[in-house]
């Protein structure tokens, strides 16, 4: 099911791919193109996560919410689902506030079907 939702989500225009992950970078499943390595993926963001939380938590902000890296190749949107993330390869060019918009529903389905 998880598979699912992320083959749709790789549909979308922007999106170069997907990957659900846990929070310490392991991967749940994954919709990458061929030469990007999902558990390679999922334990870059898993750290990165880590010390985005690490920064929030020493600035006394709020964490959990939406990570966003960008270069001038692409960039990564990871979003929280449920207990999980879902990190998404963001093509060139990709408009991230549209992206954000369009992935809320995946998100939401991806949270439920963690859940279960």
């Amino acid at each position: 099911m998880i598979d699912e939702i992320l083959i749709k989500l790789n549909r979308v225009r922007g999106v170069g791919g997907a990957v659900v992950l846990t929070t310490d970078g392991q991967v749940v499943a994954g919709v990458l193109r061929q030469e990007v390595d999902d558990a390679r993926l999922a334990a870059a963001v898993g750290t990165l996560l880590g010390h985005a939380q690490h920064l929030a938590s020493t600035l006394r902000l709020a964490g959990g919410g939406p990570l966003h890296v960008q270069g001038e190749l692409g960039g990564i949107l990871a979003l929280p689902v449920g207990k999980a993330w879902l990190a998404i390869v963001i093509d060139p060019g990709a408009n991230l506030a549209l992206l954000q918009l369009e992935a809320r529903p995946f998100t939401e389905q991806l949270a439920a079907a963690i859940a279960l």
